[in-house]
Order: structure tokens, then sequence, then C-alpha cells
């Protein structure tokens, strides 16, 4: 998320209340992005809020468009 405003965030929930939200929402999902090594240090701060050792391991977006490529998967199935 970008461009919130401080105030908007005023209300919004801690951060260590967040993560069960985040883990139930991904349950066996795999995690895609342009840019892993930024998310990953984001999710590792995180989960280190509510004192979770596993940080959910986040996949190049551009890695795993190519395996979609490859084999033919529209990327709704390949993840």
């Amino acid at each position: 998320m970008h461009g919130n405003a401080l105030e908007e965030l005023e209300d919004a929930p801690v951060a260590y209340r967040v993560v069960g939200d985040v883990l139930e929402s991904l349950e066996n999902r795999v995690l895609v992005s342009d840019a892993p090594e930024f998310e990953t240090r984001w999710l590792t701060q995180l989960m280190k809020a509510d004192a979770q050792a596993t940080v959910p391991n986040v996949d190049n977006y551009h890695r795993v468009s190519v395996l979609c490529q490859l084999f033919g998967l529209g990327a709704r199935h390949a993840v």
C-alpha cells in the first residue's frame, strides 16, 4: 500500500493482530511479487510482531510467469 495518509492509519489494528489474518488468508497459496526481497523483509517484520518463526516464502513474479508460459498454465492455476 502506498500513498496512505497517517490519519487513515490511526484506527488500523496493530501489527501483531494482523498476522493471524494474513496467515489465514494465505492458507496454501503461494505469494508472488515483482519485488520478493522487499516483500520478504516486510513480512519478516510483520511475523516478528507476533513472534512467528516462519515467514511465508515470496516467489518472483517473473519466474512464475515464465513457468506458466512454459507449461501452458494460467496464473490462476499455477499458484
